[in-house]
């Protein structure tokens, strides 16, 4: 899901709908790093490392929107996420007072114990 996430969001950068991508996830263990394994994988994609900007508290939706809000100082987001998760952060977005749109990262069908993490 995560892989697909960054191909979606790539493609925007590519079609020249977004100038940044912000990824953001959950960093609290040594050994698991989501913004830097996005990173990993957007450089991968040839998106340019001063592109990316990394937020690595985002441990949830409501986190990661309120940072996205109060410490990156965006106002205006499209959001790329699975369609089962769209419409929470859509809604968070909104309650925090950043203008946001969705774009629906599903590139394929998920195992149902996927969807339930």
């Amino acid at each position: 899901m995560l892989r697909d996430r960054v191909f979606t969001a790539a493609r925007l950068y590519f079609d020249g709908k977004v100038d940044k991508l912000l990824m953001s996830g959950d960093n609290r263990f040594e050994y698991y790093n989501e913004p830097g394994a996005m990173s990993n994988y957007a450089l991968e994609l040839g998106v340019p490392k001063e592109d990316i900007v990394l937020d690595y508290a985002g441990r949830r939706t409501y986190d990661t929107c309120y940072r996205a809000r109060d410490i990156f100082g965006i106002r205006q987001a499209i959001l790329v996420t699975q369609s089962f998760h769209l419409p929470r952060a859509l809604y968070t977005c909104h309650i925090l007072g950043i203008t946001a749109t969705g774009v629906n990262a599903d590139r394929r069908s998920y195992r149902p114990a996927s969807l339930l993490y």
